[in-house]
């Protein structure tokens, strides 16, 4: 069982603190104020729990914004976090980052080590203009030089900047950036590959391999000096992250490769300030049907889109996700399972009813070939149909065309003709399957010799569900009337119309002629190469 505090401050930072993993997350809510600073970074923590200076328990977190929905990127990664957590014994927090600038104040834990960056040097006040910068920008891309800051007051002597703080002009805390040397760490997850090409046009990365752990690597002269408070007291991302990260104890940050570069920021933070450096792990991302990155503005698919899939079975989005999904389609209750699918067959017009013995008889025909609810309609409509025609014109299909296939339709033909077939239907799946016992020991038939013909005869196709239960309940389609007249539905009385207008001659003549053109085929490439 969670225990759920949540607490609000001026970025309503929410905390949701618990003591195991629970798949079912039972939370509550008792508010408890914290501080507040002029941040919009709201955090919502729930337990569940790269070189790095951790010895901790493993401790992980999921920090989405609360803007637009969930898409199924992120809800990969926080399944990832939570995994992980849960195989270690770990905490799993979820963390909301949101931005609120109405409810932001000057104070804030955020504001204190800022400050005490400030006295340790390792940041420093710029008051450069948004002119200045722009200028500085246009000047770096003339020179094809990356478009870093130059360090204009990186240098600045303390009276100058008690000239412009006596002038009130406005400023921006800059993180010193050492201008020699690279940063390397340790990542969990990235694997053999070496990246070469720069990431984001600035900052050049690089991926090594030592002792089974990858260690990335930046060169520091292509990062400028970069800012961790704006000018109105709002800190910027990965300042917010790094300080919320170190004071959650955080052991493992697990996210998307996307934010390799802010690993860079956040990892000169954390040795700044002394914190302990987390494990960090880049999980590849999921692409758009183009191969462009899937964001919130291009190619996302919300968890709420499901697109044939159960809401539960979103929660397996990192594994194969169609057959993750079947499987938990099929571990419903039986009843659940029943009116879920019956809905969707009378929702896209299949069926006139949702329920009834013939959708209890279909589901559980039906559902080992449904792995999204979308996939009913595909096998339940495939189960109406009779493609006789294109089966026995098939490759496949004409090789069953023998001098037993006529026969045996003909005796099927005889069979209908005379109820015997309809009545042993009436009688369900044992009906059937003494009817068909019969029937084969009459033309001295078994097994696949006996059953293929009565399957491409009776059903027009060669593969499908078990053939007595697929015929008994063809039968009850024809009786009740629950099928929409606009599904395609061919009752077996047109079925067999259409068997017994079966040219079986012709079709053995034409497997003939092409077994010969196959032949002499065969012959010209034989002499060619001979």
């Amino acid at each position: 069982m969670a225990n759920v505090a949540v607490s609000g401050m001026g970025w309503a930072r929410i905390r949701i603190l618990s003591t195991d993993i629970s798949p079912q997350f039972p939370f509550q809510f008792p508010h408890r104020r914290l501080c507040q600073f002029g941040r919009p970074h709201s955090t919502m923590r729930f337990s569940v729990s790269a070189n790095s200076d951790h010895d901790h328990p493993v401790r992980v977190r999921f920090a989405p914004s609360p803007t637009g929905n969930l898409h199924v990127g992120g809800a990969r990664t926080a399944l990832f976090n939570y995994l992980f957590a849960r195989s270690k014994g770990g905490k799993f927090v979820l963390r909301i980052e949101d931005t609120d600038l109405e409810r932001s104040t000057r104070e804030s834990e955020d504001a204190h080590y800022a400050l005490k960056l400030l006295e340790s040097g390792h940041v420093y006040r710029c008051f450069c203009s948004n002119d200045e910068l722009e200028k500085m920008k246009e000047i770096a891309k003339l020179k094809q030089l990356p478009p870093v800051y130059t360090g204009k007051w990186a240098t600045a002597t303390e009276e100058q900047v008690q000239e412009e703080l006596a002038k009130g002009t406005p400023y921006t805390y800059r993180f010193r950036v050492p201008k020699e040397g690279s940063l390397k760490i340790n990542d969990l997850i990235r694997g053999e590959a070496l990246i070469s090409k720069p990431l984001k046009g600035s900052i050049v990365w690089k991926l090594t391999l030592s002792d089974s752990v990858v260690k990335v690597s930046w060169n520091l002269d292509t990062l400028g000096d970069f800012v961790i408070m704006r000018s109105n007291g709002q800190p910027v991302y990965n300042f917010c992250v790094t300080v919320d990260d170190a004071t959650m104890s955080i052991s493992h940050v697990i996210r998307a490769e996307e934010h390799l570069p802010n690993t860079l920021r956040q990892a000169l933070i954390y040795k700044a300030l002394g914190f302990p450096m987390p494990y960090f792990a880049h999980v590849s991302l999921i692409l758009a049907p183009d191969r462009s990155k899937l964001s919130k503005r291009h190619g996302a698919t919300s968890v709420g889109q499901g697109d044939g899939i159960s809401a539960p079975g979103n929660g397996q989005l990192s594994c194969p996700i169609r057959w993750m999904n079947g499987q938990h389609l099929r571990a419903l209750p039986s009843e659940k399972l029943t009116k879920m699918i019956g809905e969707r067959w009378k929702k896209t017009g299949i069926l006139i009813e949702s329920e009834g013995p013939f959708v209890d008889e279909a589901v559980q025909l039906l559902k080992d070939g449904i792995d999204l609810v979308t996939d009913a309609d595909k096998v339940l409509s495939n189960l109406l149909s009779y493609p006789l025609h294109e089966t026995l014109t098939s490759r496949e299909g004409k090789a069953l065309i023998d001098e037993k296939l006529p026969e045996i339709s003909s005796r099927l033909l005889a069979a209908y003709d005379d109820g015997e077939l309809l009545s042993a239907l009436e009688e369900g799946h044992s009906g059937w399957q003494k009817w068909v016992k019969d029937f084969g020991k009459s033309l001295k038939l078994k097994g696949k010799s006996l059953f293929m013909p009565l399957r491409v005869l009776i059903t027009g196709k060669l593969h499908g569900p078990d053939m007595g239960h697929g015929v008994v309940l063809l039968r009850k389609a024809e009786t009740h009337g629950i099928v929409s007249p606009d599904a395609g539905f061919v009752t077996l009385d047109e079925r067999f119309r259409m068997v017994r207008k079966v040219d079986w001659e012709a079709l053995r003549k034409d497997e003939a002629a092409g077994l010969e053109a196959t032949d002499m085929k065969d012959g010209q490439n034989f002499d060619r190469d001979g």
